[in-house]
This record gives C-alpha cells, sequence and structure tokens, in this order.
C-alpha cells in the first residue's frame, strides 16, 4: 500500500536475505481462524534493453510474487518479459511456511537481449 514505510535490508555477500531481523506484520486467517505473520519485501528491476528474465527462488514455499501488481505462478524459477523501465517486484512471506532466507535471483534468458540494474 501507498501508506508503508519501507526499509531498507541488505543481503548478505552470497545474495541471501536473511529474515529473523525483519519487521513482521500480524494477521487474521480468516480460513483458519489464527494469526500468521507476514513479510513484505520490495525492489525496483530498472530495465534497459527489453527481453525475457528468468526469476530463480532458493526455495519458492510461503513466498507469493508480483511484478508490477501481477502475480507470478509460485515456482522456483519463474520466466517473464519485461519491457524497458522500473519495475517494481514484491515479495510476501507467510513465516508461518517460511522461517529460512530469502534468495531471488534475475537472469537473462539464454539467448535473450535483456538488461538490467535492481535497486533498493
Amino acid at each position: 500500500g501507498q501508506g508503508l514505510e519501507w526499509k531498507t535490508a541488505y543481503s548478505q555477500v552470497n545474495g541471501a536475505l536473511p529474515l529473523a531481523e525483519l519487521p513482521a506484520f500480524r494477521t487474521r486467517d480468516r480460513l483458519a481462524e489464527k494469526a500468521r505473520q507476514v513479510m513484505f519485501l520490495k525492489t525496483t528491476a530498472t530495465v534497459t534493453t527489453a527481453g525475457e528474465v528468468v526469476l530463480s527462488l532458493n526455495d519458492p514455499a510461503g513466498v507469493e510474487i508480483w511484478i508490477d501488481g501481477e502475480s507470478i505462478p509460485q515456482g522456483q524459477i519463474v520466466r517473464k518479459t519485461l519491457g524497458a523501465g522500473n519495475h517494481v517486484i514484491h515479495l510476501a512471506i507467510d513465516l508461518q511456511k517460511r522461517t529460512n532466507e530469502v534468495q531471488l535471483e534475475l537472469a537473462a534468458e539464454k539467448g535473450a537481449q535483456a538488461k538490467w540494474q535492481i535497486k533498493p
């Protein structure tokens, strides 16, 4: 949401982001009738050359991804064509389903010309 206050978090040298020290929200799960904790992460990919990219997660358990507000099917590897410009990537992490670090990698599809920069 627009009213959220985002805080900068940095990954380790290997690209993994430990979750233990990051803030989380307590939400009410109406179906399960219990509270759960959810963490939201956000980054921006500035694409300078459009093309197909591959997003890969170290483990998709408990992670939902959106790119520019579009829900991405859950999986360890996801392919997506991105046009030139800024693309906001959001991750929602269900801390009841996941406690280990998150590592999201963006790579160009083999033979694709896509190029980008990642910004916090």
